[in-house]
């Protein structure tokens, strides 16, 4: 595909506590610039009108989870419904080779965050790469792993963001097309309870239930 720049420098607040280990020059000046690529595989014009579902993909040092293949494969069915293209967000650099998996899935576009911060995992310096990927490409939908970490990436993008958030998702509206709330399914206190819910937000943020897609 052909990379491309497309998110504007940002800032960044180092948490300490969590960055101290491989980052801990960049403590000098807490406030650090994400930039990412945008990875467009051919024949996809890459049109910022147009509507779309974000699926952000899980990995471990360059490592797909399993987890995320039920995130690419439930978001598949879900934009398809919705009548829109399935897009993929990786971060950082060494989860680039990813894009081809994403593609076989379906994903007509991989968008990839760059950043020496990013090669191993912070829940904040990933929250806010996710953020900025969803204000850059505004999406209808954006879909995580229902994981520990695939929670803690959403999460903090949502309060970036102001939005809401539903996590642990097993089942979404059948008849979603993208307008309006997207009433959803979701499990509670640990799998005891389960509550139908209905995001209504200009982006509908969810997490994908562990093993609802194997």
């Amino acid at each position: 595909g052909q990379a491309i720049q497309a998110l504007s420098d940002a800032t960044l607040t180092i948490a300490k506590s969590e960055f101290v280990s491989f980052v801990a020059h960049e403590l000098k000046n807490p406030l650090t610039s994400l930039r990412s690529a945008v990875e467009t595989l051919p024949m996809v014009k890459n049109d910022d009108s147009r509507k779309r579902l974000l699926a952000v993909i899980e990995h471990d040092r360059g490592s797909l989870t399993s987890a995320s293949l039920g995130v690419l494969t439930a978001g598949r069915a879900l934009a398809k419904q919705m009548g829109t293209q399935l897009e993929a967000v990786t971060i950082g650099a060494n989860a680039d080779a990813l894009s081809a998996v994403a593609a076989a899935h379906g994903a007509s576009v991989t968008h990839q965050v760059h950043h020496a911060a990013l090669v191993d995992f912070g829940p904040e310096a990933w929250g806010e790469s996710l953020a900025q990927v969803i204000r850059s490409t505004n999406p209808q939908v954006v879909i995580g792993t229902g994981t520990e970490r695939g929670h803690e990436i959403v999460a903090p993008a949502a309060a970036r963001l102001d939005l809401p958030a539903a996590m642990n998702c097993t089942a979404f509206d059948e008849n979603f097309t993208g307008a309006g709330a997207l009433n959803v399914l979701r499990t509670r206190w640990g799998g005891s309870l389960m509550e139908r819910a209905a995001v209504d937000a200009p982006v509908k943020l969810v997490t994908l239930a562990n093993h609802v897609v194997e």
